[in-house]
């Protein structure tokens, strides 16, 4: 139960964190659109949907890769805390 309740709680701030990201970041997803529709203009039509393909790749690696550091640091953050309360714990 608890379990279920933290992982719903990391997802809904991985979630946020996915969308801080995006604004952040929203000039370079522009600068990758934008060249891909530069190179749409320069392949044949058949082609367009393999832009398209690299489009949703681009866009999901990076919410994959930013759901992955925010976990990684979650559980860093864990490690930390139990570290230092070991120390605490351990203190004269």
């Amino acid at each position: 139960m608890v379990d279920q309740i933290l992982r719903e709680v990391l997802d809904r701030r991985s979630q946020e964190i996915v969308e801080i990201c995006e604004r952040e970041h929203l000039e370079l997803y522009k600068l990758f659109s934008e060249t891909l529709e530069n190179m749409r203009e320069h392949m044949p039509e058949h082609l367009y949907h393999k832009t398209g393909l690299l489009e949703d790749l681009f866009l999901h690696s990076n919410i994959q890769l930013i759901k992955t550091a925010h976990k990684l640091g979650y559980q860093d953050a864990q490690s930390l805390k139990q570290w230092n309360d070991h120390l605490d714990s351990t203190a004269i």
